[in-house]
């Protein structure tokens, strides 16, 4: 993106905080599909655009889980039991994150489902022992890592329509 594009959202679609030597803003805009947006304008015109939603993350076993107070094995905000221990990479983002109303909280797009024929991609996260299953070990496996045996919430089954396109 342009710093004159990026100048022009700073001084027309917002009002600036902030004193010298750097302000801080945060706007929203429709052509950044409603996401928070940080705008770091420096001495000079120089800007940095960073997006804030994505920022919201946890390395879980080295790797990154966006959500919202997610803990060192996935649980989050939402789900957050003893056996709520798994993350789920949405392909539309290719991120992780523990459940699709983190997706919402910190995604700036809608959630995209996996399809059929996708099912041999590593998707699903173990929270415990950081192994990554493919969509057909998690939905055949009976609730449990492949690798460490530890246990998965089986009522994630009546979400599994949000996630999977089966």
């Amino acid at each position: 993106m342009n710093k004159g594009f990026i100048r022009k959202l700073a001084y027309n679609k917002m009002g600036i905080e902030g004193g010298a030597p750097l302000r801080r803003a945060v706007f929203s805009d429709r052509w950044l599909h409603s996401s928070v947006v940080h705008i770091t304008i420096f001495d000079g015109g120089y800007f940095q655009m960073s997006n804030a939603r994505r920022q919201n993350y946890i390395s879980v076993h080295g790797i990154k889980v966006y959500g919202v107070e997610v803990d060192h094995q996935t649980r989050c905000k939402h789900y957050h039991s003893n056996v709520d221990i798994i993350a789920i990479r949405f392909p539309c983002c290719d991120a992780y994150h523990p459940c699709y109303e983190c997706h919402k909280e910190v995604a700036d797009h809608p959630v995209a489902r996996w399809s059929k024929d996708q099912t041999d991609e590593k998707a699903i996260l173990c929270g415990a022992c950081g192994h990554q299953l493919t969509i057909h070990e998690y939905l055949t496996h009976k609730s449990a890592c492949s690798a460490c045996n530890a246990n998965f919430n089986a009522g994630c089954r009546a979400h599994y329509h949000l996630y999977f396109d089966l």
